[in-house]
């Protein structure tokens, strides 16, 4: 059996047949460019949802306008708007998180359209585009998880 296994391999170098792409490769969400994505604008009204997948400490020191905190679990992320584009935003600079194929693949299920910064928030800030504090915005208000679900964690913000 490792006989056939072996030569099986020798085959398929030999014969040029190349590597298979590792599921990371693969399923990595198409990128879009800080530049198109601000041409675009964002935050659901006019163009697609921005998802902010950095950690919170990241998130609250500065975010793209219009931009929604996802946190860094995909399993944990529920969506309070129904399909259309969704532009992860991550940290960039090789700090992308191990789970963007999770995340593509969780908002794929759930029928949105992923595709990701690139370069990520580095990219954006880097390119002199808008950066603002989240909630900084009169009227805007964050999600409220109700009652019972994550009683035993502190809460993120008191009013």
């Amino acid at each position: 059996m490792i006989f056939r296994l072996l030569l099986l391999a020798i085959c398929m170098v030999m014969t040029g047949v190349p590597a298979p792409q590792t599921s990371a490769q693969s399923e990595l969400p198409p990128p879009v460019s800080a530049q198109d994505l601000a041409r675009l604008g964002g935050g659901g009204d006019a163009g697609p949802y921005i998802l902010d997948i950095r950690s919170e400490t990241d998130f609250q020191a500065g975010t793209l306008p219009g931009a929604v905190h996802g946190g860094t679990e995909a399993e944990a992320f529920m969506p309070t708007w129904a399909g259309g584009e969704v532009v992860l935003v991550t940290a960039g600079g090789g700090d992308d998180p191990a789970d963007l194929p999770g995340w593509t693949e969780r908002l794929s299920a759930l029928g949105f359209t992923v595709l990701r910064l690139e370069g990520g928030f580095e990219a954006w800030r880097g390119a002199g585009l808008t950066v603002v504090q989240p909630y900084a915005d009169p009227g805007r208000v964050p999600f409220v998880i109700p009652r019972g679900i994550c009683e035993h964690l502190p809460p993120v913000q008191e009013y």
